[in-house]
């Protein structure tokens, strides 16, 4: 896990450095450091993921299957897919430990919130703070560390329960299930 750490951080890079100046997001680059922080952290909980999930089923088929199946899951709960108030009960107890939802409300807050936005009614212009919108998506329930702290801990209990699974699971790559 630590050895694709210099392949993960091009990875980001390469990816994170055009799409953030092609999106149009916010130019100052205090937040432009946050958001690449946050891409990095998402993609490396993806990756801690898989991992995990490719050692608890040693098959290429049957990881595949269930690693997106999981990736749906925290892909579907994470905010941006359903409103999280229209949630029912048991999807919202997901939407906690889903780094796409961590990830997701990390991004509003930083690029958000403190900035104002022209909103033109008829012949009026009236200001509006970021921070409104986040507070529509109900995504203003955390302070913007929580989002980094709880992405690293997803992160940490992936490879846990990665490490886990190599000590006590039986790896045969040739295993027909």
């Amino acid at each position: 896990v630590l050895g694709e750490l210099p392949e993960h951080c091009v990875f980001t890079l390469v990816y994170g450095l055009p799409i953030y100046w092609l999106a149009g997001l916010n130019a100052v680059p205090l937040r432009f450091l946050l958001s690449l922080m946050l891409v990095w952290l998402m993609v490396y909980c993806s990756r801690c993921m898989a991992l995990f999930v490719a050692a608890v089923l040693p098959t290429l088929q049957t990881s595949a299957f269930m690693g997106n199946a999981l990736f749906t899951v925290f892909y579907l709960t994470g905010g941006f897919v359903i409103n999280l108030e229209n949630m029912w009960l048991v999807a919202s107890w997901f939407s906690h430990v889903s780094f796409m939802r961590w990830g997701f409300q990390g991004m509003l807050l930083v690029q958000f919130e403190g900035n104002m936005y022209p909103v033109s009614l008829g012949n009026f212009t009236l200001n509006v703070d970021g921070i409104h919108v986040v507070e529509a998506m109900k995504m203003n329930s955390y302070p913007l560390y929580s989002c980094y702290l709880v992405l690293l801990a997803v992160c940490l209990v992936f490879i846990l329960l990665y490490y886990l699974s190599l000590k006590f699971i039986k790896q045969k790559s040739s295993q027909d299930w």
